[in-house]
């Protein structure tokens, strides 16, 4: 869409570390500690990154926030971590164009087209560097790998994407290890043979195609 294609321009016109808002200006990133316990808890019903998710309990949170502590207490700033209950188009872009892994972990789902986002956008940021568009020394890096739940819809479609079984948790870490690991030749790979996918199909084809596979 525009308003993706807008953003993307903007995540790689961003310098290395900065992020954007939605009107354009830089928003310097906050502290790991400002972010391992900024956030309210999302309402039930709320949206993350646009897929309505159900309220996770109080535990849950204190156990991540205690872990995310624990991990930078060893090695510090080493997690960014945040809660978010919605993010905008302009505001997953920068997340998708420049991050390592993009994670999807759906036990179940319906329609989601966050991973087609996502394949899209890491695809065409990495297309976009290799054709000295980003910024300077970014050529070699290799695009954000999609890690996608098998039981999500796009895992039919996504065939550059890292699949996992969340429900097998020691399996699915040693897929994102293997993702973040990949030669960058492999991600390439990845990348380009699903930007391919997303960039030729309109909603309406991707849905048929699910349906038609359901």
């Amino acid at each position: 869409s525009l308003s993706t294609q807008a953003a993307l321009d903007e995540a790689l016109c961003a310098p290395p570390g900065v992020a954007t808002t939605a009107d354009g200006g830089p928003t310097p990133p906050t502290s790991p500690s400002a972010r391992s316990g900024a956030g309210g808890k999302c309402p039930s019903g709320s949206e993350v990154a646009g897929s309505a998710v159900a309220h996770l309990p109080d535990s849950v949170h204190d156990d991540v926030r205690a872990l995310v502590d624990a991990i930078n207490a060893e090695f510090p700033n080493s997690v960014w971590y945040a809660e978010r209950c919605s993010l905008t188009a302009a505001e997953r872009a920068p997340l998708w164009a420049e991050g390592d892994v993009a994670l999807f972990t759906a036990l179940r789902e319906g329609l989601n087209l966050l991973p087609l986002e996502a394949a899209f956008i890491a695809g065409s940021a990495r297309a976009l560097r290799r054709a000295g568009k980003g910024p300077a020394g970014s050529a070699a890096q290799p695009p954000c790998a999609v890690v996608l739940s098998e039981f999500s819809p796009a895992a039919l479609t996504l065939n550059g994407s890292f699949r996992i079984n969340p429900w097998s948790k020691d399996k699915a870490a040693a897929t994102i290890g293997r993702a973040l690991r990949a030669d960058p030749a492999e991600r390439d790979a990845r990348a380009a043979k699903d930007l391919a996918y997303a960039a030729d199909r309109t909603a309406e084809t991707w849905s048929l195609q699910v349906c038609a596979d359901a």
